[in-house]
Order: structure tokens, then C-alpha cells, then sequence
């Protein structure tokens, strides 16, 4: 398993056609799901810990349950587009393919992210650089996951769809965050 993490960092396509062939139940993938969410929110509260109550990370974890939660709603909410958003530009992929694609993103981008907290608790001037590497490596890998899930051709405008959907989603789930009174305010 740990061989597959690895190289779904620079075979992305033939990793997800791999893991795809596995077929694993949906049953089985909401409890990875959970799981991967869990030890997300575990690892992300120890960092606060570690960096203190008053650091940069410390409002990202209002509680690890919380945050397990929220996570497995962005995963879960990930599966939906990438099925809907894909299915609407004549993507192929099922439910149970997008939930795998959700599923083992998560599991692969643990790793990095993990490096990245690790370097803003340390307070290494390089962190925000790495953390912007980071983000557009993992873009490149996610796409390649929808990329195979969906029969996609074309890994460019693969990239446009997922960059526009993120873009797009993302402006909205902040301005529901903001409508809900979520979102820090700087005074």
C-alpha cells in the first residue's frame, strides 16, 4: 500500500487505473473515508498543540471531531463533483469511482501536508514557498486521478475543469462560511 502512495505521486494516471481495477466496495470506502479523516484531525490537533493556542494553525481546529467531520463532508462533498461536475463534460466515472478517487487523494495528500504543518509549527521561513509547491504538485496528481476515473483524453483540460471547479466551489463555500458567521475576521 505504502509503494502505491508513493507512486501515485509521480504515475498518478497508472496508480488510479491500479486502485480503480482493486473495485473496492462503497461500503469500504466510507470507512477509509472516516478513518483518513480521523487521523487528519488527529495529526492537525497535535500540530496546534505543538505550535501553541496562539499560532497561525490554532483556528483551523476548533475540536478534532469537529474537524473529522468537516473533513469527511469535504471528501464526501469531493465525490460529488467529481462525479456530477465530470459526468457533465461527458465523463464516465460512477459514484463509487469518484468516492475511491475522493477517498485515496485524501490518503495520498496526507503526507505532504503533514511536511507543510510541520515547517509552519517549526516557523521555517521556506514553509509558504514549499506549501505553494505542494499545492501544485497535488493538483497535478488530483487530475490525473479524475482524469483516469472519468476516460478523460486530455490531461490539460482536465486541469481546467478541476482548476475552474475548485475555483468556482470554493468561492462559494466561503461565501456561505461568511454568511454563517464562520470565518475569522481580522480586527
Amino acid at each position: 500500500m505504502l509503494q502505491l502512495i508513493v507512486q501515485s505521486f509521480f504515475r498518478p494516471r497508472e496508480t488510479m487505473a491500479h486502485i480503480l481495477r482493486m473495485n473496492f466496495p462503497e461500503n469500504i470506502l466510507f470507512r477509509a473515508g472516516i478513518v483518513v479523516c480521523a487521523i487528519i484531525a488527529a495529526i492537525e490537533g497535535l500540530f496546534v498543540v505543538f505550535a501553541g493556542k496562539n499560532s497561525d494553525l490554532s483556528p483551523m481546529v476548533s475540536g478534532p471531531i469537529a474537524l473529522a467531520i468537516m473533513q469527511f463532508g469535504i471528501l464526501i462533498f469531493t465525490a460529488l463533483l467529481i462525479d456530477r461536475v465530470g459526468g457533465m463534460f461527458g465523463g464516465t466515472a460512477t459514484f463509487r469511482a469518484a468516492l475511491t478517487v475522493a477517498v485515496w487523494y485524501t490518503i495520498v495528500a496526507l503526507i505532504p501536508n503533514i511536511v507543510v504543518l510541520y515547517l509552519q509549527v517549526v516557523g521555517n521561513d521556506l514553509a509558504p514557498l514549499i506549501q505553494i509547491a505542494v499545492a501544485f504538485w497535488m493538483v497535478i496528481v488530483f487530475t490525473g486521478f479524475v482524469q483516469i476515473a472519468h476516460g478523460f483524453r486530455s490531461a490539460a483540460m482536465t486541469a481546467i475543469g478541476v482548476l475552474g471547479t475548485a475555483f468556482i466551489f470554493g468561492l462559494l463555500v466561503l461565501f456561505v462560511l461568511g454568511m454563517l458567521g464562520v470565518l475569522p475576521v481580522d480586527q
